[in-house]
């Protein structure tokens, strides 16, 4: 970008306002072909060369334009730019050209972009980011790889890497540079696997960098608040939210112990201390939605089931004492408040499958907390509270309660379909087997027929429609029924189809 700073008289216009009206049409009658579009494409090159060669550009002038043709570009159904005649016309590369122009003029820690500037950097990468996710979508792998070779040059490959360099380098506190996000969005959903021209274990680091300077960003916290208080979010928004914690380095250098390695190593482990910190304040902050409960407390259990975290203590206490407050606050009589009450127990039966929160849960003693969803009128509400106590009571109570507990489990076997995976049915399994452990609760699982809903399951259907994981689990409930049993033992061992399906698992 070289043109003269001088004042603009007046805007730049090169966009026929025909295109625009031909593109929103097209989104409803699929007429627009390739020869339209590289037609158009043409008519927007010469536009602009005319601009630029007027001899009276200003930099108002070449952003306005550059950003009405991403604009045009960015409104064209994503699969239309896939056909290899627009995807290899000369308005691509300016757009390619546009993103290196602007990765040369940035840098995070000296030189930030310009608002208009940012929003374009955001436009371009969204236009390939869309297309090559409607690529992933139907399965085209070509294409998508078309799109990340036509970008993924040497130079621009070495750009993005000292810009995520430097971005890393000089960070101080939390980001508020949103060009940092896109450059997530460009790097993970487009450069993935491509070289940066490094070794294959520094390309690992500078994505893990990338990420958590994406998650340590105001742009981040922004998107949590809208996504608590049900506002429409963004592209960036999706991104952040989800995509990101796809590859958060949850286990990142733990196994090294280098200096440099160490450092890091506190550094991350600061970070997820201070991303903890921010969502227990988000939780106080009402009004919080449904789905806002949910995103939080399922990034908490994330976050708490990291090895060896050093706030771990800390943390697993306030996340617990803000789930039981709230199951407190909420009235299990209030059919409003059913959707909340589901969450916070759906909250507290995923922290007790860690172990060290599981701990702390009995120590805690709060059976009290849950048996008042136990009543058969419960519903699902009661199917969770039964999950969390067989994870969490202790001898005494679960023999006293077997029948009842037992009871619930059974019912739900009912859903088993050795033909249908149902997803439900996984927490139903796990928390059996762990109760498998107690000889009143086998026994109970044998009187009540569950010894025989399993071997159903696992003998029923063909075994290559099973989920590998619910056929696991039946199999070593079914085999913690055998001891000290030696009749469920002889019943197991006299089913040959049984001992078939065993044996071609194991």
């Amino acid at each position: 970008m070289t043109t003269e700073d001088t004042s603009s008289r007046s805007s730049s216009i090169i966009v026929n306002r025909f295109y625009l009206s031909d593109i929103q049409k097209d989104l409803v009658d699929d007429k627009l072909s390739s020869t339209d579009i590289c037609t158009m494409f043409r008519a927007l090159l010469t536009e602009f060369e005319r601009m630029e060669t007027s001899g009276i550009t200003t930099i108002k002038m070449f952003l306005d334009a550059i950003e009405e043709i991403a604009n045009v570009v960015l409104a064209i159904s994503p699969y239309k730019l896939l056909n290899p005649r627009v995807l290899r016309h000369p308005l691509i590369y300016f757009l390619h050209q546009m993103l290196i122009d602007l990765l040369v003029s940035w840098r995070a820690s000296e030189i930030r972009l310009s608002i208009q500037e940012s929003d374009i950097f955001l436009k371009i990468v969204l236009i390939f980011v869309n297309a090559a996710e409607y690529a992933f979508a139907v399965g085209a792998d070509e294409d998508r790889q078309r799109i990340t070779d036509l970008l993924a040059t040497r130079r621009f490959l070495i750009l993005v890497r000292e810009q995520i360099e430097d971005s890393d380098m000089h960070k101080q506190c939390i980001n508020d540079d949103p060009n940092i996000c896109t450059l997530g969005l460009l790097t993970i959903k487009l450069l993935q696997g491509c070289p940066f021209y490094n070794c294959t274990e520094h390309n690992a680091c500078l994505i893990e960098t990338l990420i958590l300077n994406c998650l340590d960003s105001y742009d981040y916290i922004q998107a949590v608040r809208r996504f608590q208080s049900e506002e429409t979010y963004t592209d960036m928004d999706d991104f952040l939210l989800f995509t990101c914690w796809d590859y958060m380095p949850f286990d990142a250098l733990l196994s090294q112990s280098s200096n440099s390695s160490l450092s890091k190593i506190d550094s991350i482990n600061h970070f997820y201390d201070e991303l903890l910190t921010r969502f227990e304040h988000a939780l106080d902050q009402p009004p919080i939605t449904y789905s806002g409960h949910y995103y939080i407390f399922e990034r908490c259990q994330q976050l708490l089931s990291i090895p060896k975290l050093p706030s771990f203590d800390k943390h697993a206490q306030i996340i617990i004492d803000h789930l039981i407050k709230m199951l407190e606050n909420l009235s299990s009589t209030n059919s409003n408040d059913d959707a909340l009450i589901i969450v916070a127990l759906e909250a507290f039966y995923n922290l007790s499958k860690i172990p060290d929160i599981r701990t702390i849960m009995k120590k805690r003693h709060l059976t009290s907390l849950f048996n008042k969803y136990t009543d058969v009128e419960m519903g699902e509400k009661r199917k969770l509270a039964f999950d969390i106590l067989a994870e969490i009571m202790d001898e005494q109570e679960i023999n006293n309660n077997s029948s009842e507990i037992i009871s619930v489990f059974t019912d739900q076997l009912k859903e088993l379909n050795p033909n249908e995976y149902k997803p439900d049915i996984d927490n139903t399994l796990s928390s059996l087997q762990a109760l498998m452990q107690y000889e009143q609760i086998k026994n109970e699982f044998i009187k009540q027929g569950g010894l025989d809903k399993l071997i159903s399951f696992v003998c029923d259907g063909e075994p290559y429609e099973k989920c590998v994981k619910q056929l696991e689990d039946a199999l070593k409930i079914l085999w913690s029924c055998t001891f000290s049993n030696p009749e469920a033992l002889n019943k197991l061992k006299q089913d040959q189809i049984l001992m078939t399906r065993v044996k071609s698992s194991s």
